[in-house]
């Protein structure tokens, strides 16, 4: 192969990966407003957590890698982890980047994810 053939033949693999990854994000948000519209009138946290936790490691395995991605238990995150820090980064940021005025305020871990999942519906309902 010549340095051109190999060069298609990466930007090709890199297209594909990210159609992969841009899939399993729509199946997220489809299967969130699904999950809404099926616990009324809120779904379960074991149910949102399983959603983005099947999810990522669906996301994830568009990378190589070991399939084997183990998450801790919801338990497990407390206001004080890492985990939790970074989530409220995120929310923060994610606020920002779409206009969203709502403030975020320290919250538990099971409410940071409830409200990335209510927020997740209603990117989709505008």
């Amino acid at each position: 192969m010549d340095g051109k053939s190999v060069d298609n033949s990466r930007h090709k693999a890199k297209e594909r990966q990210t159609d992969q990854k841009m899939q399993v994000l729509m199946d997220l948000n489809h299967h969130n407003a699904t999950l809404h519209d099926n616990e009324k009138p809120y779904p379960s946290i074991e149910s949102i957590y399983t959603l983005y936790a099947d999810h990522y490691r669906k996301y994830m395995a568009c990378y190589p890698g070991s399939s084997d991605i183990r998450i801790l238990p919801i338990e497990t995150v407390d206001m004080a982890s890492l985990i939790h820090s970074q989530a409220m980064q995120h929310i923060k940021a994610k606020r920002i980047n779409t206009n969203d005025q709502r403030n975020v305020l320290e919250m538990s871990y099971e409410n940071l994810l409830k409200t990335y999942s209510n927020d997740l519906l209603l990117e989709k309902e505008n």
